[in-house]
């Protein structure tokens, strides 16, 4: 009854049901409706067997479902999802599907995605350097401080934001300092001190 885009975001099964053409015709049948746009995640679902977390990593990875199903509707819109880790394996993925989804890999190294304008839409990359961010990212705390938001739910987002960096153990102690002691003030300069770049 909308006419705002849908957009449908799918597992390829869920337990004992996860042949093809099942999922061929699940796709088929939201087509018919207007969907242009499906995000499939290429993992079933193991529904009362698994927690969320296993759910994550358990069951095996299927892209070539999803690459199957861009070649069954090409009109379609078939963006893939699950277990792709670097701006790499996106750039395989492109090959068969229309878009990539990132997730968990994003969330625990988001810098990794400062390169996606320039490697994927012909724009400049990022060009903000961690300390520029964590910066911002403290002018963002500080404002939700204001309006009465819980510090220590802000600051597990920046763990992620030294992955892969010489000081990386010691920022994410320190970010849980932060957390502890309920009080960033202090420790903004020890958090930038120890930023790479």
């Amino acid at each position: 009854v909308t006419k705002l885009p849908v957009t449908i975001k799918t597992r390829i099964g869920y337990d004992n049901v996860e042949d093809y053409e099942n999922l061929h015709n699940f796709i088929s049948t939201l087509k018919a409706t207007g969907v242009k746009t499906f995000i499939i995640h290429a993992r079933k679902a193991m529904l009362g067997k698994f927690t969320p977390k296993q759910n994550l990593n358990i069951p095996p990875l299927k892209y070539e479902y999803v690459y199957k199903l861009k070649e069954d509707f090409p009109d379609l819109e078939i963006i893939i999802n699950g277990g792709i880790k670097n701006l790499d394996q996106s750039e395989t993925h492109l090959k068969s599907v229309d878009g990539v989804m990132i997730g968990r890999a994003a969330y625990e190294n988001p810098f990794m995605l400062k390169d996606v304008d320039s490697r994927f839409f012909n724009k400049e990359s990022c060009t903000e350097s961690k300390k520029q961010v964590l910066n911002k990212y403290f002018e963002y705390v500080d404002r939700q401080l204001e309006n009465g938001h819980d510090l220590a739910r802000m600051m597990k987002h920046l763990i992620g934001l030294t992955r892969g960096d010489k000081h990386a153990k010691t920022f994410r102690i320190k970010v849980l300092e932060v957390i502890k002691d309920k009080q960033l003030q202090k420790h903004k300069k020890d958090l930038e001190e120890l930023l790479v770049y």
